[in-house]
């Protein structure tokens, strides 16, 4: 499975406008200042789930503001092939045991029908039906949460799968339906009956006479009906036959009754129900809302809190009980990595081998999983004279250097990295939610994994949806997996490029890589691009000086030197892309160019360098700042710091950070 879109909006941080995410591609990473709503991403996963589940927290909780509406969420996703044949397998399975035998009493168009025929027909017709089934879940279809629905439950949930002039739509009440349009109620009518309606209209035999059987369909009709069985023939049976027309429900299937009902165990019951063992399903019973459910939970993965560590559980066998969202924080790590190696299953062997030599070539360390023999640290079992019974604890070791060194004593960031890569290889077609993956990492050990997260996502088919305030987490090239959270007016906005066509796409490249610090300037909430390190140095330290209230670093503003006022240009065009307010601080030769940005988001002083201002209008503290330093270079921008430490700014100076105060406030929002 993967996420196709993510809108939510009187929900958290996401306002009455709302957020839509999509276009997430493999890896989509989440950029943005503190506070900007980018965690709420996935908590809004979380929360669909939950409410599915009946489990989710009141509305006034989660509702962006006391005024607001109520909470909209709706959640696209594709699914894979293995999930859409398991719904496939389902309905199948379902339709067989209690939808599509016809019993005696069924109106029918045209008189009598023969039963034993149309069961035989019906089976085969649904078998062959499993393709068109299969094809109808590989589509988009959408995870819906809405409140208020009712005071003792206050959502609503559905899903919905659209069909062009119609959808379908699994809800709480009615499990399965088609409508044209929008929802507006749903109608009981069971799939058997549209279907025995449609074998005898479409295809009329000649009427028996009483007392005798039916003529049986012959395989020509058979094959003509199951070629021609598609969903506008659905539509139009639902129209003429349904009682609320284009509307069609299929109840709940009971695993408890299979056995009597489905004799001979049919293909599509043993595929489903390895398919459920394997969701750790382990209940007897499962409505289709509980399955679409069962594989969304299922196959999100989030990982956070790894700063606990592994925990210090004995060898029994562990399991995994659905309820929310799957959260791998390392604290079962040992035990799973222990059966991993030691595992008689192939394929489990080949998991943790790809995991060692993964570890082997990102940090140059070995991997080690052993049990050790420890006694329980429980005070009641320690009592005086009471037999100590010791107990098995499979323990990670890495070697490094040669030196084989206990988890306990490793690294933080080193079993942070066994994590990621666990979930990394362990999963399959699955979608990966990591919170800010870079604590504990070297910023060199962050551009692997990152390197290494882009390689996997796609070899293994797996999504990656990351939040992070490491500009060492961001791909440049990738700027379209970009996506950057900013607050305005209180609540979440979504910013990332809108390109009309590919040289656009060219130039936002060629910022990044002509100025690395722009990596930076996507987690700032104002930037100010200043023409040389002389100013970027200068500035930042007399700004607050003379404004200690509304200091730069206080307000996420970052101060970026562009080398030369030239690579204005360069520069614009990225923080435009990402709606990152700017404010251009120039001399008087860069005048022409600053014109081309907007002179109404720069400063232009009338000299024609900074260094011009310095030596003008504080010669003597200048000199002092040269001897300090040790530099009688002219333009050394630690002569310029020094300077600006210990001594007040001249004129121009005060007049440039007099302008940009209403900047830095957000007063004047020059972008």
């Amino acid at each position: 499975m993967n996420i196709t879109v993510i809108e939510a909006s009187d929900f958290l941080s996401f306002g009455h406008d709302g957020i839509k995410l999509d276009n997430l591609g493999d890896l989509a990473t989440i950029v943005g200042p503190n506070s900007a709503g980018k965690t709420n991403v996935f908590r809004t996963l979380q929360f669909v789930v939950e409410a599915f589940w009946s489990r989710a927290p009141p509305v006034s909780i989660v509702r962006h503001h006391p005024t607001g509406g109520e909470p909209h969420i709706r959640v696209g996703v594709r699914f894979s092939s293995d999930e859409a044949g398991a719904i496939a397998d389902w309905l199948l399975a379902n339709s067989k045991m209690l939808m599509l035998s016809p019993q005696a009493g069924d109106p029918v168009i045209g008189g009598s029908i023969d039963l034993n025929e149309a069961r035989r027909v019906s089976d085969d017709l649904l078998t062959r039906l499993k393709p068109t089934f299969k094809n109808l879940f590989s589509h988009e279809l959408f995870f819906v949460v809405q409140g208020q629905g009712n005071p003792s439950y206050p959502y609503d949930t559905y899903v919905e799968v659209p069909l062009g002039p119609a959808s379908l739509f699994v809800t709480r009440d009615y499990l399965l339906g088609l409508v044209r349009g929008a929802p507006g109620g749903f109608a009981a009518i069971e799939l058997r009956r549209i279907l025995v309606h449609g074998i005898d209209s479409r295809f009329p035999s000649v009427p028996a006479e009483p007392g005798q059987q039916r003529a049986p369909f012959s395989a020509a009709q058979v094959e003509e009906f199951a070629r021609t069985l598609d969903l506008n023939w659905f539509l139009s049976q639902f129209t003429a036959h349904s009682p609320l027309p284009g509307v069609l429900q299929v109840n709940a299937w009971d695993l408890t009754s299979y056995d009597s009902q489905l004799r001979g165990q049919p293909s599509e019951l043993v595929n489903f129900g390895r398919f459920l063992s394997e969701r750790g399903w382990v209940q007897r019973a499962i409505t289709l809302r509980d399955l679409l459910t069962l594989i969304l939970m299922t196959s999100i993965v989030q990982l956070a809190g790894l700063r606990g560590g592994p925990s210090t559980t004995p060898l029994p066998e562990f399991h995994t009980i659905p309820t929310s969202l799957g959260v791998i924080d390392g604290s079962e790590l040992p035990a799973v990595l222990y059966h991993l190696k030691n595992t008689p299953e192939v394929e489990d062997r080949r998991t943790f081998a790809a995991l060692s030599q993964a570890l082997r070539d990102l940090a140059r360390v070995e991997l080690n999983v052993v049990l050790e023999t420890r006694s329980p640290e429980s005070a009641a079992v320690l009592q005086r004279d009471a037999p100590v019974q010791y107990v098995q604890i499979p323990a990670i070791r890495f070697v490094v250097g040669g030196v084989e060194v206990p988890v306990d004593y490793a690294p933080a960031g080193m079993y942070d990295l066994l994590v990621f890569l666990f979930a990394i290889l362990s999963r399959k077609e699955s979608v990966l939610l990591l919170d800010e993956p870079a604590l504990n990492l070297h910023p060199t050990m962050q551009r692997q994994l990152l390197a290494y997260l882009a390689e996997q996502s796609t070899t293994r088919s797996n999504q990656i949806l990351l939040v992070t305030h490491s500009p060492f987490f961001v791909r440049p090239r990738a700027f379209s997996s970009i996506v950057r959270f900013a607050l305005a007016n209180g609540a979440t906005r979504v910013l990332r490029p809108s390109l009309s066509n590919p040289s656009e796409g060219r130039q936002l490249v060629k910022g990044f890589e002509l100025n690395p610090q722009l990596l930076e300037a996507l987690f700032a909430e104002r930037v100010v691009l200043a023409e040389g390190g002389d100013e970027a140095a200068g500035l930042s330290v007399w700004f607050d000086k003379l404004y200690p209230a509304v200091r730069m670093d206080d307000r996420s503003v970052q101060i970026i030197d562009v080398t030369g006022d030239g690579n204005f240009l360069n520069c614009a065009p990225v923080l435009d892309a990402w709606g990152i307010p700017f404010f251009i601080v120039a001399d008087a030769r860069a005048r022409p160019i600053v014109a081309r940005v907007g002179e109404s988001r720069a400063y232009v002083y009338p000299q024609n360098d900074f260094w011009d201002i310095l030596e003008a209008e504080c010669e003597a503290s200048l000199r002092g700042a040269q001897q300090r330093v040790g530099s009688r270079k002219r333009k050394a921008i630690a002569v310029v710091r020094d300077l600006a430490i210990n001594s007040d700014p001249p004129p121009t100076v005060r007049a440039i950070c007099e302008r940009l105060k209403p900047f830095i406030e957000g007063r004047e929002q020059a972008s």
